[in-house]
């Protein structure tokens, strides 16, 4: 029994000899595998998170400062003008002067009017399209958005269509409010994801 003992343990040592490199080489090969795959998601992630930036949030966030600065402009030269018309009727002219006076005025409410016609709105039609196409790529909190600005562009498109009298948009209250909550919506997240690649 004692010789054969020892033979016992060499044939184990033998084989495991044989066997231990072949359980290591699976084993380095099983770790290898897994991350290769975790490292393969993670890259497909920061794909995402790429076209997330290029494709939906940073051309939205892009139409959103251009209407507001347009915005900004146009209730400057309105308040301008509201002033300067108030010192021209405390003047004394007669109808015809004040007529003359006022045409000035009157074309800068037409380019104003011209303006959100011809630029501003096709701004959010261009918003609405991006979002609309590309809707896997919002985040769950900008998806939100996505009736009130549907409804938005909807409406004006009506009213320019001229299926929807000035009396009803106005009670409709279609404003750019919500441009508000929806840029710091868009610009937040915006935000969020550069930092991801950033740190990746």
């Amino acid at each position: 029994m004692n010789e054969k003992q020892p033979n016992i343990w060499f044939e184990i040592i033998d084989l495991a000899k044989v066997v231990v490199p072949y359980l290591i080489i699976i084993f380095v090969a099983y770790i290898s595998y897994k991350f290769g795959k975790k490292k393969s998601r993670f890259e497909k992630h920061l794909q995402v998170v790429e076209k997330q930036i290029t494709e939906f949030y940073s051309p939205i966030l892009g139409y959103i400062y251009r209407i507001e600065a347009a915005n900004e402009i146009e209730q400057e030269l309105s308040e301008k003008a509201n002033e300067a018309w108030k010192e021209i009727a405390k003047s004394n002219l007669n109808k015809k002067e004040r007529d003359e006076e006022f045409k000035p005025f009157q074309k800068l409410i037409e380019n104003n009017n011209r303006i959100f016609n011809e630029e501003l709105l096709p701004l959010y039609n261009k918003m609405h399209k991006i979002f609309t196409d590309n809707y896997w790529l919002a985040e769950e909190s900008t998806k939100d958005y996505y009736k009130d600005l549907s409804r938005y562009v909807d409406v004006w498109e009506r009213y320019q269509n001229k299926s929807i009298p000035r009396q009803v948009l106005i009670k409709l209250k279609g404003d750019e409010s919500l441009l508000i909550s929806f840029k710091t919506d868009i610009k937040n997240n915006l935000e969020k994801l550069k930092n991801i690649l950033v740190i990746s």
